[in-house]
């Protein structure tokens, strides 16, 4: 990303699962358009959680410029620097 980016993450909390957790995700967008999308964890952490999200994106030198995450909820805006 260019510096000023930003990305907008969303996704929900996974607790150690199975490796690989995968699941398919399926929408109707406004338009009436489906699509799908294949959605997943795994490697060595096995979950995901806020508090993971926040560390990998400082970790890859993203700003964590907005969390709107809770309960089951994980939503971000991170921005690159």
């Amino acid at each position: 990303m260019k510096p000023g980016g930003k990305l907008h993450l969303w996704g929900t909390v996974v607790e150690e699962k199975p490796d690989p957790y995968v699941v398919e995700v399926k929408a109707v967008l406004p338009d009436g358009k489906a699509i799908s999308a294949g959605y997943g964890v795994g490697g060595k952490w096995k979950k995901q959680n806020a508090w993971l999200v926040r560390k990998l994106a400082e970790e890859m030198g993203l700003e964590v410029a907005v969390d709107k995450s809770h309960d089951d909820l994980l939503e971000f805006i991170l921005k690159a620097l």
